[in-house]
This record gives C-alpha cells, structure tokens and sequence, in this order.
C-alpha cells in the first residue's frame, strides 16, 4: 500500500488487517512511527516511498515471492517498480492515474 500514511492509505491498511492480511506499506521516512503506532506494522513492513528501494524491502519481506495485491499511487519509474513487487497471479490496482498506458 502506498503511501500508507495518507488517507487512502490508511483506510487500505485497516481494510486490510481487519481480513488477516499482512500489509507492507510506504511512506515518508518522517511518518514510519506513525504506521508502526497506529497500525503495529513492524520495521520490516514500511517501506521508503521515494525511492525504489521498497522493492527490496518487500521481496526480502515475502522471502521473494511478491505481494498479491499492490494499491499504488505512484508514477513513472516507481510505478514500475511496483510491478516487480507483484507475485505471479498478483492484482494491481491503480488509483493515481485515470489512463495508467499514457
């Protein structure tokens, strides 16, 4: 889930633990304290979201496997980036552009 500290976010996190979901999340290195004290993610679980490093934090998280479901926000190269997050059979879902091909 990006930017898990927004809005959005938040309400994709609570969706997401209130079906027994693990969630990994990005945000601003300032805001990691906010989603490991309102939501108890763990350190391994939050993730950088201005760089492409949460690509190693969440294949390293799922021992390489992937997320089954990404909610991305991010454009251009991060949103590439998420799509080598994503498990074989994975759901990506974006809500940043309305014409995610242009």
């Amino acid at each position: 889930i990006h930017a898990g500290t927004g809005g959005v976010g938040m309400a994709a996190i609570h969706l997401a633990q209130s079906r027994g979901l693990t969630v990994f999340a990005t945000c601003s290195i300032k805001k990691r304290q906010h989603l490991k004290e309102m939501f108890g993610l763990k350190e391994y679980q939050i993730a950088d979201s201005r760089s492409d490093a949460f690509v190693q934090t969440i294949l390293e998280g799922t021992n390489q496997r992937g997320v089954d479901a990404a909610l991305n926000q991010l454009s251009g190269a991060l949103q590439t980036a998420t799509l080598r997050c994503m498990a074989p059979g994975g759901n990506f879902c974006e809500i940043g552009k309305y014409d995610i091909m242009q």
